[in-house]
């Protein structure tokens, strides 16, 4: 599979702009030096804005993202009804619900999970959770993805927590592959 730069073309760019430079520069009777002091002064300027844009962007965006992660514990730890709550304060207040339960290093994962949202351990063990905030019945698609995703998590069980209820087929696959499941009910 083909990557796309994360750059998308911008040192393509800047290679083509200091091309034309050196062209029109030349075109104009500048000397080698000339040119070359130019465009190695240029080139520094372009690497120094962006070693100092860069860091100060990065600051800024995880500045937020805690912000963001405080605002969601906070909520997670109110009375606010399930079914109003968005998919990731659901999936905060389902990570504070199993520290209640006495799990311990309660962690969500990345946002593109793979089959598990939440990796907890108790009593030696190593849980991997999907959590699902639902409107209809979760369905055998949920129990399939947490089991598929527990070896790629190191995580020794599995757990799939709704919002909602589950549907007849997800509960006897979650039977046959030993997979914890909580409704609404439970919550």
């Amino acid at each position: 599979m083909l990557r796309r730069s994360r750059n998308n073309g911008l040192g393509s760019a800047i290679t083509i702009i200091i091309l034309f430079a050196t062209g029109v520069m030349h075109s104009q009777g500048w000397s080698g030096v000339s040119i070359f002091n130019t465009i190695m002064g240029s080139v520094l300027l372009i690497i120094l804005i962006s070693l100092l844009y860069n860091p100060i962007a990065g600051i800024f965006c995880m500045v937020g993202q805690l912000l963001q992660k405080r605002r969601l514990r906070r909520i997670a730890r109110t009375n606010k009804p399930l079914e109003v709550m968005t998919w990731a304060e659901f999936e905060y207040f389902v990570a504070n619900w199993l520290r209640n339960k006495g799990y311990t290093n309660v962690r969500t994962t990345e946002h593109y999970d793979l089959g598990i949202d939440i990796v907890a351990k108790k009593d030696g063990l190593t849980w991997g959770v999907q959590v699902k905030h639902y409107n209809g019945l979760v369905g055998i698609e949920a129990v399939r993805q947490v089991v598929v995703a527990l070896k790629r998590y190191k995580c020794d069980r599995a757990m799939v927590v709704t919002n909602s209820t589950f549907s007849r087929p997800a509960i006897e696959l979650a039977k046959s592959q030993d997979c914890v499941l909580i409704d609404s009910s439970k919550l």
